[in-house]
């Protein structure tokens, strides 16, 4: 069963405990001026395409929701947020402390709804203001969120719950796949800043598990969505031939497929697997 009560009632993950061990002796300057945190910063202005930005780090989700609401709020604002909000319970003291009360309206699933949220800010005398393309149809978004689902929630009422029980099933098959794949990901090779999965790793594996062994290495380099049939072609090219072939993926990733195994590089504007 997947709790969403808090994102701290578990420990951490053992990789990062046994890299705790790795660098426990080691002597770092002070939290945010140290160079682990340099090299984030780093990855951070990488992955936002913004190597300008400026970066710091607070202690905790508690401390940047306070920080943030405080710099962004004159001192007489409220934050409104559904009954349940993580800002509305876990953080309530915080928020206020500041002097920013925290105003609740209905949860649904966990969201608040556009009109409710429109019905309470105008019975305060708050104008107000949405952008026009939220009403528009020229968006994907507004067709799926103003036509399908509601046809879908009106032939199945229990659509959500439904959406809700799948992504849970996903992602316990994710978590499986992930254990069973670990090995294979384990002997990954860096050359010149890219990855090779040797050929040894994963060719006797059953074919939706080569699928998703390409699928991880994309997604360490990729941005998107690589499409199915390019990784059904991946496969082919990967376990019946032998000969060179290169294939193209979103994000500027270039896979290439030879006697040694799989090779992915990025020719820039992917993000660092390392």
């Amino acid at each position: 069963m997947l709790s969403f009560a808090n994102d701290y009632q578990d420990a951490a993950h053992e990789k990062i405990l046994q890299r705790l061990i790795e660098t426990n002796l080691e002597p770092v300057s002070g939290y945010g001026t140290d160079p682990y945190c340099e090299r984030a910063k780093e990855k951070i202005r990488t992955a936002c395409e913004c190597p300008e930005a400026d970066i710091w780090f607070l202690t905790g989700g508690t401390q940047t929701n306070q920080v943030v609401i405080d710099a962004m709020l004159a001192p007489y604002e409220g934050v409104v947020a559904a009954e349940t909000a993580h800002v509305a319970a876990h953080e309530a003291g915080a928020i206020e402390y500041s002097g920013h009360k925290v105003l609740t309206i209905p949860q649904h699933e966990g969201k608040i709804l556009a009109e409710e949220l429109e019905a309470f800010l105008r019975s305060l005398g708050v104008d107000w203001i949405e952008d026009a393309s939220n009403r528009s149809d020229a968006f994907r978004r507004n067709r799926m969120r103003n036509h399908v689902i509601p046809l879908l929630k009106a032939e199945n009422p229990s659509f959500s719950r439904s959406t809700r029980t799948l992504w849970e099933l996903a992602r316990e098959d994710e978590h499986y796949w992930d254990e069973v794949l670990a090995p294979v990901f384990a002997q990954l090779r860096e050359e010149n800043g890219s990855l090779l999965s040797p050929r040894a790793a994963f060719v006797s594996l059953p074919r939706a598990a080569r699928l998703r062994v390409y699928a991880g290495l994309f997604h360490r380099f990729g941005r998107g969505q690589a499409q199915s049939e390019t990784l059904f072609r991946l496969d082919e090219a990967a376990v019946s031939s032998r000969s060179r072939k290169v294939f193209q993926f979103p994000g500027g990733v270039c896979i290439t497929t030879d006697g040694d195994g799989v090779l992915m590089k990025t020719g820039g504007g992917g993000k660092n697997p390392f």
